[in-house]
């Protein structure tokens, strides 16, 4: 995303060429009329920014109520510029600076009134905004042609969404092992490992997708063919190449309830 100010001295935003490739992403959508489906894939390890290896890379974001021209739910995810993962240097986020402002703004007012309320209100609505996703790597089996693929998961507050229950099968097949005599047992190896059943379903209630998550029966090879095993481990492309940053430009205008255009 690149922006300049105009005749008028309004920013315009330029939206940059997108690489977009659906093939890159790990579909978790139930297409219209579609009420369950299942898929099974096999987690590849990424390392994150301290250079340790981890299943998911935890990224901060906001999630923001947004103009419907921006998105037509009326919300919109934006990866938050002062996320750890950034050089410090580049860690300028407005939505985190507009939260700090609203802050101050209402410590100038007096306890009680209503500016301050509304002031406070805003401020909050915005922290709240701040959350957690996870980023992971990924084969789907039976669209091994498609390479590495990216799922994006959610922080859930409850402890119960996909990263921890991947995260406990991980831990509680560590344990069975050990207990068993086995020794220790590293579910996501990648010639002992487990692949992963998912099962998406849609609410009757919300009409929701809902997931299920297991890990199959056995262990397995992540590929029989160590040429495409070692081109799936050692693939270049990041987490942040896919789910790209907008700029601070464009993230202040979001932050001011405004609408970027092209």
């Amino acid at each position: 995303i690149e922006s300049y100010f105009d005749d008028d001295n309004e920013v315009v935003v330029k939206k940059a060429k997108s690489n977009f490739d659906e093939k890159r992403y790990l579909d978790t959508r139930l297409k219209n009329g579609e009420e369950s489906r299942e898929t099974r894939i096999r987690v590849l390890l990424t390392k994150d920014s301290d250079g340790k290896e981890k299943f998911a890379i935890p990224v901060r974001y906001h999630n923001l109520k947004v103009d419907k021209e921006v998105n037509a739910n009326g919300f919109k995810d934006f990866i938050c510029l002062n996320d750890p993962h950034f050089p410090e240097e580049e860690r300028k986020c407005p939505i985190c600076k507009k939260i700090e402002e609203l802050f101050n703004e209402a410590n100038q007012f007096q306890e009680g009134s209503n500016e301050r309320r509304s002031l406070c209100r805003k401020a909050y609505e915005l922290k709240d905004s701040t959350r957690v996703s996870y980023f992971v790597r990924c084969i789907e089996r039976g669209k091994e042609a498609d390479g590495v693929k990216f799922w994006k998961i959610n922080s859930w507050a409850s402890k119960k969404g996909p990263y921890d229950v991947v995260k406990n099968l991980a831990i509680q097949r560590n344990n069975e092992s050990k207990e068993q005599g086995y020794g220790p047992l590293n579910i996501f190896d990648y010639e002992k490992g487990f692949d992963f059943q998912l099962i998406f379903t849609r609410s009757a209630k919300s009409m929701k997708t809902e997931i299920s998550i297991s890990d199959v029966k056995f262990p397995s090879k992540l590929s029989n063919n160590p040429e495409e095993m070692e081109r799936w481990i050692n693939d270049p492309v990041k987490w942040d190449d896919m789910y790209k940053r907008k700029s601070e430009e464009y993230l202040k205008i979001i932050a001011d309830n405004g609408v970027p255009y092209y």
